[in-house]
């Protein structure tokens, strides 16, 4: 069995089965009926005429030991997947919990994954049993006794909230680190803002339209105005941080929006001026103008901060 305390220093290994033949599976492993008419031992590397090269088995097989992986086989709830993570961190401050991946699983792409790396003396059996004994507990409960708690850890949760339900929501959308780097994509929801198309139409704070007068042109100038220094001061900001935080991998993106989210309600004037900016042109708008890995989360964490406001 290989664990997180196996030495793997010059292991040599052709290749690996994934998957135990169907006779052979433990009954906690058991195959559905169609399944069990598919003897593919999953092997790996996938191609049969290729073997592993010097070094890439480690590289492998890896990442699959040393994550603590939490895998959800029904849908989630995003509220109490941040506060069960949250309260993991707090309760095991030495077990340097970070998380690192987030993405939807299963045929029916109805299961949740949350990886999370860990300090290398971290005990996962524990800290997988914690974690959902609280999620477990909390599912449990009746709605508004899970409302009243979570208000509680409502200014944190809320952005992790945010990530989780972005991976598991946004049709396409995966959160995911790799050595090739992340990709992000989500849909962009909200008001809609044509640069090409300003004059003579405007929308209002609650989204009506007001069409073909000065009326309109001026809105829009003044929108293009207010955005455009709102997403200047995003961006301004987004750039300063990627001098401390890594923006090519998911748990540097995360940091990156929170430390944004925490400089801005440091600057009052900064503050106001970007509230103001996505409440007449919404947040969608500010995200087409920004230009950063960590917009997508950027984005995820000023929803969230408006509404607080």
């Amino acid at each position: 069995m290989i664990t997180t305390r196996t030495k793997l220093n010059g292991i040599k290994c052709d290749y690996v089965y994934m998957r135990l033949p169907p006779d052979k599976r433990p009954d906690f492993f058991k195959l559905s009926p169609k399944d069990t008419l598919n003897d593919n031992p999953r092997r790996e590397p996938a191609n049969w005429n290729r073997n592993f090269q010097e070094g890439e088995f480690v590289d492998f097989i890896t990442p699959m030991i040393e994550t603590l992986n939490f895998y959800h086989a029904e849908k989630v709830d995003p509220r109490i997947v941040a506060y069960s993570f949250q309260k993991l961190q707090e309760d095991h401050p030495k077990a340097e919990l970070e998380i690192i991946s987030m993405e939807k699983r299963g045929k029916n792409r109805q299961g949740f994954l949350l990886k999370a790396d860990t300090a290398p003396e971290a005990d996962h059996s524990i800290l997988h049993a914690e974690y959902f004994d609280t999620y477990d507990r909390l599912k449990a409960l009746p709605p508004e006794q899970l409302r009243l708690l979570l208000v509680e850890r409502q200014k944190y949760t809320k952005r992790l909230e945010a990530w989780v339900d972005t991976a598991v929501n946004r049709p396409g959308v995966n959160i995911q680190n790799s050595n090739k780097g992340d990709t992000i994509m989500a849909e962009k929801t909200g008001d809609k803002i044509d640069t090409d198309k300003f004059i003579g139409v405007g929308f209002n704070k609650d989204g009506g339209k007001i069409e073909g007068s000065n009326f309109a042109e001026t809105i829009y100038e003044s929108q293009e105005q207010n955005l455009a220094q709102a997403a200047k001061d995003i961006q301004e900001l987004l750039e300063q941080l990627d001098e401390t935080y890594p923006s090519d991998t998911t748990a540097g993106k995360m940091k990156i929006a929170t430390e944004v989210i925490t400089q801005i309600d440091n600057n009052p004037t900064k503050a106001q001026r970007i509230l103001s900016a996505i409440k007449s042109g919404g947040v969608a708008a500010v995200e087409q103008l920004l230009n950063h890995p960590a917009s997508t989360f950027v984005i995820a964490a000023l929803e969230d901060w408006q509404k607080s406001k």
